[in-house]
């Protein structure tokens, strides 16, 4: 299984517009790769919020992302418990199931920090794929599947980076 084929496995499933709060796979390739010390080539993430980027990188549209591959799986299945309870439906999950999600919300929620690893800034003209729209039923067990690819770092140097920023 790869993330291009997963991508790939279900036309139906693709956007150009992700929604907040609901689970996407992408792929990406960062403006500043050069400088960044590791990123992963298929986020998978929850849009938590838009903007425009400013500084560093030339001002455009952008998004913020909880990208969970940033978390060993035991901490992001910690994460993923506290996320539900933002969840649109608590009851049950549907096709309409969304987290609610902002990063203040975030901070209240996983006031543990589990959450900061996982927030990155996506610049909209360097995804390279249309968005792969996850099920709501399928979260955790997409959460699972080796489907990061992080160039610049094995995935355990990542973990342990990620553990240290908690």
């Amino acid at each position: 299984i790869t993330p291009s084929s997963v991508i790939r496995s279900d036309p139906k499933r693709l956007t150009d517009k992700p929604i907040l709060g609901a689970m996407y796979l992408f792929e990406y390739d960062p403006k500043l790769k050069k400088v960044l010390p590791y990123y992963d080539r298929f986020p998978l993430v929850f849009p938590i919020g838009s903007g425009r980027t400013t500084g560093y990188a030339k001002q455009g549209d952008s998004f913020l992302g909880l990208n969970m591959h940033y978390l060993p799986p035991i901490l992001r299945a910690k994460l993923m418990e506290r996320l539900w309870n933002l969840s649109s439906t608590k009851k049950e999950i549907t096709e309409q199931t969304r987290l609610k999600l902002s990063y203040s919300l975030l901070q209240q929620a996983a006031s543990n920090g589990f959450y900061k690893p996982c927030v990155k800034r996506y610049i909209v003209e360097h995804i390279q794929t249309r968005f792969l729209y996850i099920h709501p039923e399928e979260w955790e067990m997409v959460m699972f599947l080796p489907l990061d690819r992080f160039i610049g770092a094995r995935r355990n140097q990542v973990y342990k980076d990620s553990r240290n920023a908690i």
